[in-house]
C-alpha cells in the first residue's frame, strides 16, 4: 500500500509540472495575475513574477505584504530549488531577499489589540488566515490510514541550504519603538529530517547610532538544542525615543564583545514509580565570555519642586530647582566570564558563577545641588561571583578608587511651618480609633518571613588615594572653606561578614596643617571598630565657627594635637582621649557659659612654661549614654579633662603633701565659684609656731603660684573656740586670756604670710574679707585653729 501511494504521487506531480511547463512556456507574464488573484486575500501583492527553468526557480519583484505605507514590501525575492524533489527527494531551497522595509507600531491599550503589524493588528492577521484556510477537510490522514511508516512517509522534508537578506528596514511608526536596519543576514543549512545538523549565522544589524554584529552556529532542532556566538556592539545608543522604557535622563553608548555559548541538556531520571520508568530532565548552561566597554554614560533629570511646595506659592515661583547630573566616561569589564546552570528548567532554580579580570571606571562625576564629585578612576583587579537562589560569595581583588575632588555646601536647616499635617486626629464620636484597628491586626496570624538572602564578601585589600574634600557649612556665619585631603586609606583582607577584625589605616590632611594617622580594625559580625587616632597641628580657629554653632565654644587661638583610642561598638564606646592644647584661647557661649570660669582656672592651673595643656579623659558610655548632643559631650569631656587634669597637677606637685584632697573637692569648687581649694592647714592646740611640714607645703603651694602667673592665693584665718577657753584657763584672767589669744593669731598669720612674701608672692596673695569668713563660719565650724586655702584666677 504504501509503494502504491508513493508512486501515484509522483505520478501525478510529475504530469502536473509537465502541464505547467507548457504552459509557462509558451507565456511569461499569465503567473503574475494569477498569483496576485490567490493571493489578495492574504493582503499579498506582486509586481512581477518570473520563473526560471535552470536552474528551477522563482523572482519576485516588488512583494508586499499587508495594507498601507506600513505595508510588509520587498525589492526582490528569489527562491531556488533542485528538480530531485520530484524523485521523493528533500525539497532544496535557496532564497534570498533583498531591499525591504516594514512598518509596527503599539496600539493603545484599549483597544486591546496588543501590536500592528504591516497596516493590521495580529487579531486581523489571524482572521485573514484562518479564515482563507478554512476549506475542506484533509483527508491525508484517511489516505496515509493508521499505519506509523505511512505517516512518516507523508512527512514533507526540506533543506533550506541558504537564507540570505539584505537591507531589510523595520521601522516604528512612532517615537518610543526602536527602528532597525537589517544590512545583512546569511544562515544556512537548516535541514528539517537532520536536527543534529549545526547552522551558521551572520547578521549585521544597524539600530540607535550604532552596529550590532552577531555570527556562529546553532542548532535549534536538536533534542539538545545548542548556540555558539560571538556578538559585536559599537557605539549603540540607546535613547527614550528608540525604546519609551529607556528614562529621558539617561545617555550612553555601548561597545563590546562577547562569546555567547548555549546549551540546553536532556537527561532521563528514575521517577517515582521506579527504576524501569524515567523521567527526562530538561537543564539549561549558558556561558557569555568577553569584553563590555559603556562609553560616555549621562543621568540627568530635572528636580521638579515638589506638589507641596507648588501649592503653597505662587505660579512664577514654582521652578525647577538645578538638575541632578550623574556621567561617566568610560566603563569596561575586561575578561568578563558568567555561567549560568539552570539544572531543571520547570523549577528553574539557576545557579551563575560571574568572573571578571578587570573592571575600569573613568572619569565618574556626580553633579547635585550644593555638590560636585569627580572621582578619576577606579580600579579593580578581579571579580567572581558565585551565586543561587539563596546565596552569593563574592571574591574581590585590589579595589582601588583614586584622584577624588568632591566640593560640597551643606544647605542651610529650614524650620518646617507646617506641622498638622503630622499631629494625630482624635477620632469623631461614635467612631473607632486606630488603636483598635491595630490590636485586631495584632491578632492576625503573621505570614512567615522570608528567608534572608545571604551575601558573602571576601577581598584582597580597598584603596582611596589622594581624595580631595571642599567643604561650606552655610549654616554657619560667613562660611569658611574646609579643605580635606585623604592621601590613603586602606582596608586590608576586607570580609563580610567579618567574624573576626580586619586592619584598615588611613592618612588626611585638613586645611594643609592638621595631620592626622588613624589605623585600627573592624569586625562586622558582631559590629565593633576600634579606632586609633594620632592628629598634630589642628589651628583651633579653623574649627571655631563650627564648634561655635554646633558646641558653643569659640577659638580665638590654639593649635591642637590628638591621641585617641576607641572601641566603638552599636550600643557602647569606650577609650581614651589624650589632647595637647598649645596658647589655647577659648570662650564658651550660650548654655556652656556658666563652664567659662572653672575651665579658665583649670586650663591656667594646667598651662606649662611654654603654655601647653594636656588633658587626658577615659570614656566608658553605654546604651542611652550616647544619645547626647554635641554641646552635652564638649560639656563633659572639658569638665571631666579639666577637673582630671587638675586635680592630677595637684596631687603631683604637692606631695608628699596634699594627702587629703579629693577629685569630688576640686571639681565641687571648679563648678560652684572657679576656685581651687587646696587641703587646709590645721594648728595643734596653742601651737605657736608652723611646723617644718606646714612650711613645706606652703612652699609647695608658692611654687604653683611661681608657675601659674594666672592665679592667685587667697586664705582664710579661722581661730578655734577651745584656743580661746584654754588660754582663759591658763591664764585665769579673761583679759590676760584674750591678750593671749590675739597675739597667738596674729602671729600665725605673721609667719603665714611671710612664708610667701619671701617668695616674692605678696602682690597675689589676699585674705578674706569678714563677711565672708563669717559666711564660712556658718556653713560649717572649725575645732581646730587652721588656714583655708584657695587658689583663684
Amino acid at each position: 500500500m504504501k509503494f502504491l501511494l508513493s508512486g501515484l504521487r509522483t505520478l501525478i506531480i510529475a504530469v502536473t509540472v509537465f502541464i505547467l511547463f507548457i504552459l509557462i512556456a509558451l507565456s511569461q507574464g499569465w503567473h503574475t495575475r494569477l498569483v496576485n488573484h490567490f493571493a489578495e486575500p492574504y493582503k499579498i501583492q506582486v509586481g512581477h513574477t518570473q520563473i526560471d527553468w535552470f536552474p528551477l526557480s522563482l523572482i519576485v519583484e516588488k512583494l508586499s505584504v499587508g495594507e498601507g505605507a506600513s505595508a510588509f514590501t520587498l525589492d526582490s525575492l528569489d527562491i531556488q530549488t533542485r528538480y530531485s524533489v520530484l524523485a521523493g527527494e528533500p525539497l532544496q531551497l535557496f532564497v534570498k531577499l533583498e531591499g525591504g522595509q516594514v512598518g509596527y507600531r503599539q496600539l493603545p491599550a484599549e483597544t486591546e489589540a496588543g501590536w500592528q503589524v504591516a497596516g493590521l493588528s495580529i487579531g486581523q492577521w489571524q482572521q485573514v488566515f484562518t479564515s482563507e484556510a478554512q476549506g475542506p477537510e484533509n483527508n491525508s490522514e484517511d489516505l496515509a490510514g493508521n499505519d506509523p511508516a505511512e505517516a512518516s512517509a507523508s512527512e514533507f522534508v526540506v533543506h533550506l541550504n541558504s537564507l540570505e537578506i539584505s537591507d531589510l528596514n523595520v521601522n516604528s511608526e512612532k517615537n518610543g519603538l526602536p527602528d532597525l536596519q537589517l544590512k545583512r543576514l546569511l544562515f544556512n543549512p537548516f535541514y528539517t529530517d537532520q536536527p543534529e545538523t549545526l547552522s551558521s549565522l551572520q547578521m549585521e544589524l544597524a539600530t540607535a547610532g550604532g552596529e550590532i554584529n552577531l555570527t556562529g552556529t546553532l542548532s535549534p532542532l536538536s533534542a539538545e538544542p545548542s548556540a555558539d556566538l560571538m556578538l559585536k556592539i559599537v557605539d549603540f545608543a540607546p535613547d527614550q525615543q528608540w525604546l519609551a522604557q529607556i528614562p529621558e535622563a539617561l545617555q550612553v553608548a555601548l561597545d563590546t564583545e562577547l562569546d555567547i555559548s548555549v546549551r540546553q541538556l536532556v537527561s532521563e531520571m528514575p521517577n517515582e514509580a521506579g527504576a524501569t520508568e524515567k523521567t527526562a530532565l530538561s537543564s539549561l548552561k549558558a556561558q557569555v565570555t568577553g569584553d563590555l566597554q559603556l562609553n560616555n554614560l549621562i543621568w540627568q533629570a530635572a528636580n521638579k519642586a515638589s506638589p507641596q511646595a507648588a501649592e503653597t506659592q505662587p505660579e512664577p515661583e514654582a521652578e525647577d530647582v538645578p538638575s541632578d547630573k550623574y556621567a561617566l566616561k568610560h566603563f569596561a569589564l575586561n575578561g568578563l566570564d558568567i555561567q549560568v546552570d539552570i539544572a531543571d528548567l520547570q523549577h528553574a532554580d539557576p545557579k551563575a558563577v560571574v568572573g571578571v579580570e578587570q573592571v575600569m571606571l573613568e572619569t565618574l562625576s556626580v553633579n547635585q545641588p550644593g555638590l560636585d564629585f569627580l572621582l578619576q578612576s577606579i580600579d579593580l583587579k578581579m571579580l567572581s561571583i558565585h551565586a543561587d537562589t539563596e546565596s552569593a560569595e563574592i571574591q574581590t581583588g585590589v579595589l582601588e578608587l583614586a584622584n577624588g575632588d568632591l566640593k560640597f555646601e551643606l544647605a542651610e536647616a529650614k524650620e518646617s511651618t507646617t506641622q498638622a499635617s503630622s499631629a494625630k486626629v482624635p477620632p469623631e464620636a461614635g467612631q473607632p480609633s486606630h488603636s483598635d484597628d491595630s490590636g485586631v491586626i495584632a491578632e492576625a496570624q503573621p505570614d512567615q518571613a522570608p528567608t534572608a538572602y545571604e551575601v558573602r564578601y571576601t577581598g584582597k585589600a580597598i584603596q582611596l588615594l589622594n581624595q580631595k574634600v571642599d567643604f561650606r557649612d552655610l549654616n554657619l556665619t560667613d562660611a569658611p572653606l574646609t579643605q580635606l585631603e585623604l592621601t590613603s586609606l586602606q582596608l586590608d583582607q576586607p570580609r563580610y561578614p567579618a567574624k573576626k577584625p580586619f586592619p584598615w589605616a588611613a592618612e588626611l590632611w585638613l586645611n594643609g596643617q592638621s595631620h592626622w594617622l588613624m589605623n585600627g580594625d573592624l569586625q562586622t559580625a558582631p559590629l565593633k571598630v576600634n579606632l586609633n587616632i594620632d592628629q598634630s597641628g589642628l589651628n583651633l580657629p579653623d574649627i571655631s565657627p563650627y564648634s561655635e554653632y554646633y558646641a558653643e565654644i569659640v577659638f580665638d587661638e590654639g593649635v591642637m594635637d590628638n591621641k585617641i583610642q576607641f572601641e566603638i561598638t552599636p550600643d557602647s564606646l569606650k577609650g581614651e582621649l589624650g589632647f595637647g592644647f598649645n596658647k589655647l584661647d577659648m570662650e564658651m557661649k550660650g548654655g556652656l557659659a556658666n563652664l567659662n570660669l572653672p575651665v579658665k582656672t583649670a586650663f591656667s592651673m594646667l598651662e606649662d612654661a611654654s603654655d601647653r595643656i594636656e588633658l587626658e579623659l577615659k570614656l566608658d558610655k553605654k546604651g542611652e549614654e550616647l544619645n547626647v548632643g554635641a554641646s552635652a559631650i564638649v560639656k563633659e569631656l572639658l569638665l571631666a579633662a579639666s577637673q582630671k587634669g587638675t586635680f592630677a597637677y595637684l596631687k603631683y606637685t604637692l606631695q608628699p603633701y596634699g594627702a587629703l584632697l579629693t577629685l569630688k573637692d576640686v571639681g565641687t569648687s571648679l563648678m560652684k565659684s572657679g576656685d581651687i581649694p587646696l587641703e587646709p592647714v590645721v594648728l595643734e592646740l596653742l601651737q605657736a609656731e608652723l611646723t617644718a611640714n606646714q612650711k613645706g607645703y606652703a612652699l609647695k603651694i608658692s611654687q604653683i603660684l611661681q608657675d601659674k602667673k594666672d592665679l592667685r592665693l587667697n586664705y582664710c584665718y579661722f581661730a578655734s573656740e577651745e584656743e580661746r577657753m584654754a588660754l582663759l584657763e591658763q591664764q585665769g584672767d579673761s583679759v590676760l586670756a584674750a591678750s593671749a589669744f590675739k597675739s597667738l593669731n596674729q602671729n600665725r598669720l605673721t609667719e603665714w604670710r611671710k612664708l610667701f612674701a619671701a617668695q616674692g608672692l605678696s602682690g597675689r596673695m589676699s585674705q578674706c574679707s569678714p563677711e565672708q569668713q563669717k559666711a564660712r563660719q556658718l556653713e560649717e565650724s572649725f575645732s581646730q585653729s587652721q588656714f583655708t586655702i584657695l587658689l583663684t584666677p
